[in-house]
């Protein structure tokens, strides 16, 4: 494609409740309870609505780096993980290596693909979910909101994640480009 392209490295976050997109710019909707759900919280206040909030983006975090100075899986170890770890996410190290990355072209950027299993504590992180690659909108889908969510393995959106990516579907619009987090100086 390219002769001197900008790499990336993407993460794709994922655990028992499916695969983890990032999210901002958060509009809240008010509540509208029917005549019934009115009625019934008259006795009991749960059977009300509550309001809920929406978001207007999602997105999967890349980071620039250079493969000729530092390999992607020392780029994710070092400042990366310590970015999301700082917003609440912990991870399972050793499911880091190589043989878990792909390289794929999207738009000028060359993406290292990499499936982590992340445990995910801040609850307004992110939401569960994927792009769907036929209409290119976001499809939430968290197998903990599901009546069904215990029968569905979460490795089913991971698999539609991963090969929306590699088959081109998910657009460079997707994908919010970081500057590589700096390691931490030891103090002198």
């Amino acid at each position: 494609m390219w002769e001197n392209p900008k790499h990336i490295i993407v993460p794709v976050f994922f655990n028992y409740r499916g695969t983890a997109l990032f999210h901002e710019d958060p509009v809240k909707v008010k509540a509208n309870p029917n005549g019934l759900q009115k009625f019934m919280g008259l006795f009991n206040q749960k059977y009300l609505p509550t309001d809920e909030i929406h978001y207007q983006k999602h997105f999967y975090y890349g980071f620039e780096f250079n493969p000729r100075e530092v390999k992607a899986t020392q780029c994710l170890m070092g400042g990366i993980f310590d970015f999301f770890h700082a917003r609440g996410l912990t991870f399972n190290y050793p499911d880091i290596s190589n043989r878990k990355g792909a390289e794929i072209w999207i738009g000028e950027y060359k993406c290292h693909l990499f499936d982590i299993m992340a445990d995910i504590r801040n609850p307004h992180l992110c939401d569960f979910g994927y792009f769907d690659p036929k209409t290119g909108n976001v499809v939430l889908d968290d197998n903990m909101r599901r009546s069904d969510g215990q029968h569905k393995p979460a490795d089913v959106s991971r698999r539609l994640v991963r090969d929306s990516f590699l088959n081109g579907k998910i657009l460079s619009t997707c994908i919010k480009v970081m500057e590589m987090p700096k390691e931490k100086e030891p103090a002198a």
